[in-house]
């Protein structure tokens, strides 16, 4: 699959009219583009963070609602603010409220 990225976020630069070429979710290389054929086309490209802190997402806490609806909300807005991976975590709370 080659993806061509307008803008990839990379090493700390913003690089222009790139090609990535990836196999297998690998990525083999990073050109520039010229004539080869693209399956997917980006505006913006960067690497999927991974948020080891976090609290909340749009609607609820994990602190006040430990359920799997506030997992899912703090994925959701996770994901659409850029970040590709969260562990949600509590805040200082009681033993019963972290054994849930």
């Amino acid at each position: 699959m080659n993806i061509l990225a307008k803008r990839l976020f990379v090493n700390g630069q913003i690089a222009e009219n790139k090609v990535i070429e990836c196999v297998n979710g690998r990525i083999l290389a990073i050109e520039d583009f010229s004539s080869q054929a693209v399956d997917k086309t980006y505006a913006n490209l960067a690497a999927g963070l991974f948020d080891t802190h976090i609290n909340g997402g749009f609607k609820n806490y994990f602190t006040q609602f430990p359920t799997v609806e506030t997992v899912k909300d703090i994925a959701d807005a996770s994901r659409e603010t850029g970040t590709a991976y969260c562990l949600p975590t509590l805040i200082t709370s009681s033993l019963e409220n972290i054994l849930k």
